[in-house]
């Protein structure tokens, strides 16, 4: 916190510059301009990396107090969230009724954005306690029986799985089971 206050007292005595650094680059984005500014000023934490973040805040800190204008805002409105498909995944058609007369049952790894995108809505969807944003390294896979050969679209089953290996299985049919 103390640095980022020395990079806010640094720029507020050189608002001549930075207007001047503005006019050349005005054109590009925030981010842009604040690494330059960053970069110029030599703003570098312990390790030496430039402190882009706080020479950022800093900026927007001189615009708010009318000392500086700095380029229009390139954010979208998008509300964030996980990628979700726009309609509910096809439920999956002729599937037995236990486990064990499922053949050829595979664990496929999600791994590109489509099939993250589908787990995503499956989640959301079909898991009882929907989807949660959790911390640590996540693998995420499905368990992709031969008789749905049109993976991602016709998946029966979801695992989500931390590092300890924890996997919750379910589907609709599991649910009415249960109660």
């Amino acid at each position: 916190m103390w640095v980022q206050h020395q990079i806010l007292t640094t720029l507020r005595g050189a608002e001549p510059t930075l207007q001047r650094i503005l006019e050349v680059h005005g054109d590009k984005s925030r981010t842009a301009v604040s690494r330059i500014v960053c970069e110029q000023y030599r703003f570098m934490d312990a390790r030496g990396r430039p402190q882009w973040a706080g020479c950022l805040k800093a900026l927007r800190t001189l615009e708010a107090e009318k000392k500086i204008v700095l380029p229009v805002s390139q954010r979208t409105g998008r509300i964030a969230g996980p990628r979700l498909l726009e309609a509910p995944v096809e439920a999956p058609v002729d599937v037995p009724d236990t486990v064990g007369e499922v053949e050829d049952l595979e664990v496929v790894l999600v791994s590109d954005r489509d099939a993250t995108t589908i787990w995503n809505t499956l989640m959301t969807k079909e898991h009882p306690r929907g989807l949660k944003t959790l911390v640590g390294a996540q693998v995420r896979y499905v368990f992709q029986p031969a008789i749905f050969m049109s993976y991602p679209v016709r998946v029966k089953k979801c695992c989500f799985g931390t590092c300890r290996t924890d996997c919750a299985l379910f589907t609709r049919r599991d649910d009415h089971e249960r109660g």
